[in-house]
């Protein structure tokens, strides 16, 4: 009885993290469902001044043609510039020969995405200076036709940064499917969630539109591979205000086979613990701020994955229920506080169906979750041991966003 309790007290720091976890998202899940701030359709005056598009590519002949080309082809274009970012192929002359301004940069100690935006910003200081509005995208980014539109008009509302709708473009496996899924609940339910309370919304690293001078300042603080986690934290922390904006929508294509999607979430989790390392002060202010938006931002950005979280979850019911506690008040309080944080997951899985296309064949994808769960275990195998610079989620390629 007594080793009942003094577990229980070793363990509530964890146990309060995995409650508030589900607190929180249930109440970005009942924000979204009154709907997020806005119609999300362009109103009103967009925002004055020329743009460009950023994008960092490493190894990326075979797609970054067509992503150029289709930037270039949209009613209001940008001047597309391309960071061929050590590149072993024909990454740059792909590049110009669909019309971006190219830039070549032979740094192999430092691969990330964040040392070559860094990199970029300096290198083309100058062609840079010319536009006021800056784009970050992927290499295969499919960019919407009216992702301009949208995100000007939020500029011009106030926003220091926009976060577009990144759609994930799954070719249809039961892991990419799972994946897209937890991809687009995440936007869908809590980034709409958080634009209604006026909560901070995480950037993800590609459709996201800053002011120039704005990503100057935050540049410096890029130290690891999730550079997108990192402006997220700086931003709230300095009280930017990031604006969710459903109608720039931006494909992003998935992995198609489970070790792709795997070796993806591996170099994310190895992204996350460098956060964890390197910016362990700022997270602790945010956490500590009282602010449940910041609060908010710091578990949508570090406390995943959701799957394992919800596995943790469930094996907290199953040892509190378990467990010898008396009084039987005590232990019922255990059991009622654990079933309600693993209950209320299910219901945001559940939820967000009616929030998707296509919600009949994610349903089929949920059926899969042990796949998915058996998939995390290998990312977190994998971001372990492996030794490689950048993981890649495709064959031949080691280093993609």
């Amino acid at each position: 009885m007594v080793l009942s309790i003094l577990f229980l007290i070793v363990s509530a720091p964890l146990f309060a993290v995995l409650l508030v976890d589900s607190a929180l998202r249930a109440w970005l899940m009942l924000a979204s469902c009154v709907g997020a701030r806005g119609s999300g359709e362009p109103a009103g005056t967009a925002e004055a001044g020329r743009w460009a598009a950023l994008i960092p590519a490493h190894d990326e002949a075979a797609v970054i043609g067509a992503t150029v080309s289709r930037l270039r082809a949209g009613p209001d274009p940008p001047a597309v510039f391309v960071i061929a970012d050590n590149c072993a192929d024909a990454t740059a002359q792909a590049a110009r020969q669909a019309g971006a301004s190219v830039w070549e940069r032979r740094e192999p100690r430092e691969r990330s995405k964040g040392a070559a935006l860094r990199w970029a910003m300096t290198a083309a200081a100058g062609p840079l200076a010319d536009y006021p509005l800056v784009a970050v995208f992927d290499a295969d980014s499919v960019v919407d036709a009216g992702f301009w539109q949208h995100a000007r008009v939020a500029l011009r509302q106030g926003a220091d940064a926009v976060q577009g709708f990144v759609q994930p473009l799954s070719p249809g496996t039961p892991a990419a499917d799972l994946a897209a899924y937890s991809e687009l609940l995440s936007q869908v339910l809590e980034d709409a969630g958080r634009a209604r309370l006026g909560w901070p919304v995480p950037l993800r690293g590609t459709g996201m539109v800053l002011r120039r001078q704005l990503l100057e300042e935050l540049l410096p603080c890029l130290q690891t591979r999730t550079e997108d986690v990192e402006m997220s934290l700086w931003l709230a922390m300095q009280g930017h205000a990031v604006r969710f904006v459903p109608g720039a929508i931006v494909g992003d294509p998935k992995p198609a086979g489970t070790g792709g999607v795997a070796t993806q979430r591996a170099r994310w989790l190895q992204g996350q613990r460098q956060v964890l390392r390197t910016h362990g002060r700022l997270v602790a202010r945010l956490l500590l701020s009282g602010r449940p938006g910041n609060i908010s931002l710091v578990f949508a950005t570090l406390l995943k994955p959701k799957t394992l979280v919800l596995l943790a979850k469930g094996v907290w019911l199953a040892v509190v229920a378990w467990l010898p506690l008396a009084p039987a008040g005590l232990h019922g309080a255990a059991v009622a506080l654990a079933g309600l944080a693993f209950a209320l997951d299910w219901v945001y899985y559940a939820v967000g169906l009616a929030r998707v296309e296509t919600p009949g064949r994610y349903a089929r994808a949920l059926v899969r979750a042990p796949v998915y769960l058996a998939m995390w275990v290998w990312s977190l195998a994998l971001s372990l041991v492996s030794s490689a610079p950048w993981l890649s989620a495709r064959p031949g390629r080691h280093h993609r966003r």
